[in-house]
């Protein structure tokens, strides 16, 4: 006899994968037809492939920094040369006295020179930055070459499930077969929802890099 606390694990994990929608007790007409073709489903579903062109969107990263990549340091200097010169007293065609003062004021601008060992320091700077986008470009697209195996893995497994289920109808199979396979689709449905909240932090980190305006143009290419 199976263990009622058994019985209560299988309907929890039916319903989180399936829904209200899912049909226990029956084989339906969509997923008979499945079965007729489950061999060439697993097989395509296997050898799908996803290219990702990874320099490209390093290179717009690179090209669309939210800031200066030159290290440009033109300086405005707080100090300023004000010049003053007055009169105590002058007189006018009506005999008045006024005092009249005049100011001058001007701000130094300043560009400073690079000796080669700064230049230097500076290239090599660049080369870091471009290194680190180039790096984290990578891993961004090996996470979303998880999750897109983890979506295969799911409608393979789903695939399994029609079949594990047709069986266990069938008295072909047993309980615990499709059970097996019920758990693993739930596993890799945890491990989609993870995958998938660490690809959207690393996509935001990837965003953070370029002009506001170049966001959106990087997002549709992430």
């Amino acid at each position: 006899m199976i263990n009622v606390r058994f019985i209560i694990l299988n309907i929890l994990l039916v319903g989180v994968l399936f829904g209200t929608n899912y049909e226990a007790r029956k084989v339906t007409k969509n997923e008979y037809q499945d079965l007729k073709s489950i061999d060439k489903n697993i097989y395509d579903l296997s050898v799908e492939q996803k290219v990702y062109d990874t320099k490209r969107v390093a290179n717009f990263i690179y090209l669309s920094l939210g800031y200066d990549l030159d290290f440009t340091r033109l300086k405005i200097t707080s100090s300023a040369n004000v010049k003053h010169s007055s009169s105590e007293s002058v007189y006018n065609e009506n005999d008045r006295t006024i005092d009249r003062n005049s100011y001058g004021a001007s701000i130094n601008l300043s560009y400073p020179l690079f000796d080669k060992k700064e230049s230097n320091d500076r290239k090599k700077q660049i080369i870091l930055l471009k290194q680190k986008i180039i790096s984290e470009v990578r891993n961004y697209f090996k996470l979303k070459a998880k999750l897109h195996d983890l979506e295969i893995e799911l409608k393979i497994l789903t695939q399994l499930e029609i079949r594990a289920k047709a069986r266990k109808l069938d008295g072909v199979g047993g309980f615990k077969d499709w059970l097996d396979v019920i758990r693993d689709i739930k596993k890799v449905n945890h491990d989609l929802t993870l995958t998938d909240l660490e690809l959207s932090e690393k996509q935001q980190t990837l965003m953070s890099y370029v002009l506001t305006t170049r966001q959106q143009s990087l997002k549709e290419m992430l």
